[in-house]
Formats: C-alpha cells, structure tokens, sequence
C-alpha cells in the first residue's frame, strides 16, 4: 500500500479450504493428476496476487492474525533474494529469501519468501522505502 505494509498470514484453515476448492474445479474439469497438480501449483503460485486487488479494510479482516505496519514506524528494511545454488554433483537447491524490517520501537520482524531477484520488486522497494531499504541479490 502506499501509506503501509500489510502482513497477511495463510491459515492451516485456509489453505485447506483453499485446496479443496481447487481440487473440487480441476475434478469438475475432469482433469487427470498431472494436470491437476500442475493447476494446484499454479493456483498456489499465483495466490499472493489475489491481495492486489483487496482494499486494507478486507485484508486486515481475512484472518485476526494479520497487521499492518505504518511506513514511518519502519527504520530499516533488508530484503535479500532467493537463490538457487548448485552442489558438488549439479544438483539445484534453493535458499529462501529473507525480510528483515527493524521498527523504531526497537522491533525486528523477519520473513522468509521465494522471489527470485526482480527489477520491478527492486524499484517497488526503493519507491516506498529509499534510504530505508538494503537490497541484495
């Protein structure tokens, strides 16, 4: 948002409902279990995108453990990429990315996710956040 960042956590309740809801469209669909897994992981992909278009009010309320956080109460913010390492016998792996937000009370918050490096999340973060922001890839 632009006046403040909201956190909004995925339920154990949600996130089953939510995967009922799509394995009862892909059975409607009559899908076989290749393509049903690959709608599930889909769905689960894009299912962030769906608070971009969901006022402050509505995400707030979604479940009593999110909360948002003023941009003036924000002193710094580390964001570090996800990456993805090769070990010795070729083989991918990956390390989640972090978010580190330290609040002028003195608070840290930290969060894992898995967002490769982007331009368009960098300059989002440097709009809102500037000075207050240590990006690295």
């Amino acid at each position: 948002m632009e006046d403040k960042l909201l956190v909004a956590f995925l339920s154990p309740q949600r996130q089953k409902e939510e995967s009922a809801k799509v394995s009862s469209d892909v059975k409607a669909q009559g899908k076989g279990f290749l393509k049903s897994s690959a709608a599930i992981m889909q769905h689960w992909s894009n299912y962030y995108k769906k608070y971009y278009s969901m006022t402050s009010a509505d995400i707030l309320a979604e479940e009593s453990e999110n909360y948002a956080i003023e941009y003036g109460d924000i002193n710094k913010i580390l964001y570090r990429s996800e990456t993805t390492d090769t070990d010795s016998d070729g083989q991918n792996y990956g390390h989640q990315g972090k978010i580190e937000i330290s609040l002028s009370n003195g608070n840290k918050i930290k969060f894992t996710h898995t967002h490769h490096h982007d331009k368009k999340i960098k300059i989002m973060l440097l709009e809102l956040f500037e000075e207050k922001l240590k990006y690295k890839k």
